[in-house]
């Protein structure tokens, strides 16, 4: 779902849909009061035109890698993920539970800073494949890991 040019009065019924995650609820708000866009990249979805991904709005990008099994950077379209990585200027790692207040600043992020931001959500199983990417093409990138299982990490 790639949301960039909707109403406010469009947005304001998916912010009252009971099925929108109240920790979706800030990018929302920030969409409709703050003139950003919003992206939903999906597995093995089809790639956007390079143009709509560079426009001068900054973007708020939610990557579901969290699916019914997480298979990392390799399941989204490569130019797209590349292109979306690249204009980020941090990016969120979250393979625990949403943790609404890290959706909250990324997204007063873009809305204030009017900075793009990246938000990943997959599995442990996943981390080190979603870290790997970001650091191999923006390593100074700062980036939060919101893990619930320590040992994910012990490899």
């Amino acid at each position: 779902m790639m949301i960039d040019r909707a109403t406010k009065e469009q947005i304001a019924a998916i912010l009252a849909m009971p099925q929108t995650p109240p920790y979706l609820k800030p990018i929302f708000e920030v969409v409709r009061d703050y003139g950003v866009g919003y992206l939903t990249l999906l597995q093995n979805g089809d790639g956007l035109e390079p143009d709509r991904l560079n426009s001068q709005n900054p973007m708020i990008t939610v990557v579901g890698d969290d699916t019914d099994a997480a298979l990392g950077p390799v399941a989204f379209h490569a130019t797209t993920l590349k292109i979306l990585t690249l204009r980020a200027s941090c990016v969120a790692i979250i393979s625990s539970e949403p943790v609404p207040n890290i959706y909250t600043l990324f997204s007063l992020m873009a809305g204030l800073l009017r900075a793009n931001t990246l938000i990943i959500e997959t599995r442990p199983e996943q981390e080190h494949a979603w870290v790997d990417y970001i650091r191999a093409l923006t390593p100074h990138i700062p980036v939060i890991l919101s893990t619930s299982l320590p040992e994910a990490w012990e490899t």
